[in-house]
């Protein structure tokens, strides 16, 4: 969903880690998406829409009380301090890419694939993010050069820990 002008998303998601990391009850938690897709990223037509204006997205607008740089919808953006399991069942895309590194351990999908396209919307996307989590010559080229990475060559390059079958992810 993508109301609240896009910002839905962002805070439901800040909420969960935000409610997770307050529960004693809850250890670590599984993130993951639903059917073909981990998660796609930002709404790209938000962004165009805001961009056309010469505006900032509200969630990136120091001046607006939802303001947190690139959503927030991080469990570091709310100090969550339990691990996180990725469950990467397909497409991992831009923020979505950010999203699924976020998770100490990492579990994909043998058909999931990982890239970043923040260059195709005139943005640069989060290499400081991703050169954490990932060999920095191919950050540069998912980040640079809209490169794209298959489960297997995830695995290879240490950015996940384990490819399954679909079915086996969970």
């Amino acid at each position: 969903p993508t109301s609240m002008h896009g910002l839905l998303p962002y805070c439901e998601l800040r909420a969960c880690w935000r409610d997770i990391g307050l529960d004693p009850e809850i250890y670590c938690a599984i993130v993951t998406g639903t059917g073909e897709a981990f998660s796609a990223g930002r709404d790209v037509k938000f962004l165009a829409a805001h961009q056309s204006e010469g505006k900032r997205t509200p969630h990136e607008d120091p001046t607006n009380p939802t303001y947190q740089w690139g959503g927030g919808s991080l469990p570091s953006n709310v100090g969550l301090d339990k691990p996180v399991i990725s469950a990467i069942n397909g497409l991992a895309v831009g923020v979505g890419l950010s999203l699924a590194l976020s998770g100490q351990l990492r579990v994909m999908a043998e058909e999931a694939w990982i890239s970043d396209t923040h260059t195709l919307v005139g943005r640069l996307g989060s290499p400081q993010n991703l050169y954490f989590g990932i060999p920095r010559a191919v950050a540069a080229w998912l980040t640079l050069a809209n490169g794209r990475l298959s489960a297997q060559e995830c695995l290879q390059y240490g950015i996940d820990n384990k490819v399954v079958p679909r079915a086996k992810l969970m």
